[in-house]
């Protein structure tokens, strides 16, 4: 399988995330959907700026590299954005 070059920590964060849609399903991912993961990587379509946990405490990637890519790859959902884009106040979140 051909993979567009990635940096190594998204690879391993996409290793994880197949890892876990495996456990959920319990059974593995098709050919065809590995493929696709691996030929489009999800950081392509997440903003550098996302919301985590109840609070939605702001995560922006230059900041916390780590951090954004491990929800970015996470088995969940990823806020990205609130407040119809504007940053929210305090009690909005």
């Amino acid at each position: 399988m051909t993979t567009p070059k990635i940096a190594e920590s998204e690879r391993i964060a996409l290793c994880g995330l197949l890892g876990a849609v495996n456990d959920d399903m319990d059974a593995p991912v098709t050919p065809e959907w590995e493929h696709a993961a691996w030929t489009v990587p999800r950081s392509a379509f997440v903003p550098d700026r996302i919301f985590l946990g109840e609070g939605l405490e702001p995560c922006n990637r230059a900041d916390a590299p780590e951090t954004w890519l491990r929800a970015v790859y996470a088995n969940d959902s990823v806020v990205t954005q609130i407040n119809d884009g504007e940053d929210p106040d305090d009690g909005e979140r």
